[in-house]
């Protein structure tokens, strides 16, 4: 996706969004802490699946880690990792979506 541009992004693509994790929200945030990467795991039309990538992803549990030379060529930090225990949801082209 190219900043400015409103094309749809299709599974494995990755923005950048306000990702709220289910402790944030537990806490009573309605709205992420930060910025993140994430990548699309799921499209049903304009609605979209979501999950965060984290740069402290080793040794996690619940994350995938990106194999390093991946994550240099889609501009992740070696080491980041696809967190797989909870997802976001919202409708294309949600606010949370940044360039």
């Amino acid at each position: 996706m190219t900043a400015g541009k409103t094309d749809r992004p299709a599974a494995g693509h990755i923005l950048r969004y306000v990702y709220l994790f289910e402790e944030e929200q537990r806490r009573g945030r309605d709205e992420g802490v930060k910025e993140r990467f994430v990548v699309v795991v799921g499209v049903d039309g304009s609605r979209y699946l979501v999950a965060a990538i984290t740069t402290k992803g080793e040794g996690r549990k619940n994350a995938i880690p990106i194999p390093d030379e991946i994550a240099r060529t889609a501009g992740l930090v070696p080491g980041s990792a696809i967190v797989v225990s909870e997802f976001n949801r919202f409708t294309w082209p949600g606010f949370d979506i940044r360039p």
